[in-house]
């Protein structure tokens, strides 16, 4: 099953070293980045189909849609058995979390920055 890897943050230096960090991890080469929600939306829906898998990191706060507001676009066509979603994010508001928990396509969430054991422990729980 070929694998796609998108960072979605409005940030290019959390791009940044999130490609840096995947890479060095060896959790996937060449992951693909978007600033913007409706960017990374239109590629998705361009590419997604049921035999590959998809795992998307993905920030909350971003102008022009949010991450609440791309994973509400992102449910009515993602398939459960091959996306998953890690929401990385600055906010560190409960309700947040417990939001996040609301949507069966986010597997993990984490608060920024992101160390290389997050990379690792996502990298063993998607790769069951």
């Amino acid at each position: 099953m070929k694998e796609h890897v998108i960072i979605i943050d409005d940030d290019p230096i959390v791009i940044l070293i999130m490609e840096k960090l995947l890479k060095n991890t060896g959790f996937h080469p060449k992951p693909i980045s978007f600033e913007s929600g409706v960017s990374a939306l239109k590629h998705l829906k361009s590419i997604y189909n049921n035999d590959q898998h998809f795992v998307i990191f993905l920030d909350i706060n971003m102008p022009e849609m949010n991450g609440w507001q791309f994973l509400e676009k992102l449910a009515s066509f993602a398939n459960l058995s091959n996306t998953d979603v890690a929401i990385i994010t600055s906010s560190t508001d409960g309700f947040d979390k417990q939001q996040a928990d609301t949507f069966p396509l986010v597997k993990e969430y984490f608060t920024k920055p992101i160390l290389k054991g997050d990379i690792t422990q996502l990298q063993s729980r998607f790769n069951q």
